[in-house]
């Protein structure tokens, strides 16, 4: 390469050594400034893209939860238990709700189908459903979750009181809370009042403690998910006596018993399909009428024949599906 600074040099009218420590030193030094400054621009975006990293990404809000909502579901099940007692004789039953929300108050109406002791004995009405009328109000105040409210049982009248019948509809008011312990772990209890169970003209009162544990959503594949819970509960009832059906009247009272029940699920999307094992302490053995034991499982059902075994232990699947009409626009 020639050097260029000996052709400048014979250039006329241009001081030999003058040019070379003042023009040349000029270049470079200013070769040098751009380099200096081109490596700490480089050094300023390098050290801002870090920091960029290091800054917290800000998530997009989540969409408001309307004021006004409805939910809505059903479900089958392999055997409808209820605080222990099957509903549908072990068979298989079908339920289905609508509930109507603002903000934190609801009303709801929900039905299942049952199959209760059907002779005049039991002083039974042979209902084939069970109709639900409910309604309350959920708060929340931190970690806590509670439930407060009123529901009617319904059971739709086949024989009427006159061919030996009995209208069994009666009112609980209820009261739940449930507290998170951790993002997983919830735990919870509930008590629900009547003055006349079944009709029966006897005070109830039936106390819950439960707790459920939500497995991490990591164990599972996108839109599933699953849990484990169990209860242990205890209907305590006060007075009240079986019905006088055609001339005859139970011995014994209507008996408390406590009942408790464990299981999981898995869940997918709207989906849950739940696992359960229910059983009471109530006394499983067949006792002849009207001597039932009081704290026999046929005393529950006024002592009538074939009903001991409606208490016994018993295992239950269940499917459902469960909808906010706000989750479908």
């Amino acid at each position: 390469m020639p050097d260029l600074r000996g052709e400048i040099r014979s250039f006329p009218n241009l001081p030999d050594r003058g040019f070379e420590d003042t023009h040349w030193g000029s270049i470079m030094r200013n070769l040098g400034f751009k380099s200096l400054l081109g490596a700490g621009v480089l050094a300023l975006a390098l050290s801002c893209q870090a920091l960029a990293a290091d800054l917290p990404v800000k998530a997009a809000p989540a969409p408001a939860t309307p004021d006004f909502d409805i939910a809505f579901g059903g479900g089958v099940m392999s055997d409808y238990i209820f605080r222990g007692i099957t509903q549908s004789n072990h068979g298989p039953s079908a339920t289905a709700y609508f509930e109507p929300r603002y903000k934190e108050f609801y009303i709801g109406i929900a039905g299942s189908s049952i199959d209760w002791p059907s002779d005049a004995s039991h002083g039974l009405n042979s209902p084939s459903a069970e109709v639900d009328l409910y309604g309350g109000w959920r708060p929340t105040v931190g970690k806590w979750s509670f439930d407060f409210g009123y529901i009617y049982y319904l059971y739709p009248n086949t024989i009427s009181p006159a061919n030996g019948g009995y209208t069994s509809d009666f009112g609980e008011v209820y009261a739940k809370a449930t507290y998170a312990v951790t993002d997983a772990l919830a735990i919870g209890a509930a008590v629900y009042y009547t003055p006349n169970i079944l009709n029966y003209g006897g005070d109830a009162t039936y106390y819950e403690f439960n707790a459920k544990y939500t497995i991490p959503s990591n164990y599972f594949a996108k839109n599933w998910g699953g849990y484990i819970s169990g209860a242990w509960g205890h209907w305590s009832v006060e007075g009240g006596t079986f019905p006088n059906v055609n001339g005859t009247t139970a011995l014994a009272p209507i008996p408390s018993y406590s009942t408790w029940n464990i299981g999981g699920g898995i869940t997918y999307k709207v989906f849950t399909l739940d696992l359960r094992y229910s059983d009471t302490d109530l006394n499983k053995s067949a006792q002849p009428f009207p001597t039932t034991s009081s704290g026999s499982c046929q005393a529950f059902w006024n002592g009538g024949p074939g009903t001991s075994g409606w208490c016994r232990g018993a295992f239950s699947a269940k499917l459902t599906f469960d909808v906010l009409a706000s989750a479908l626009k």
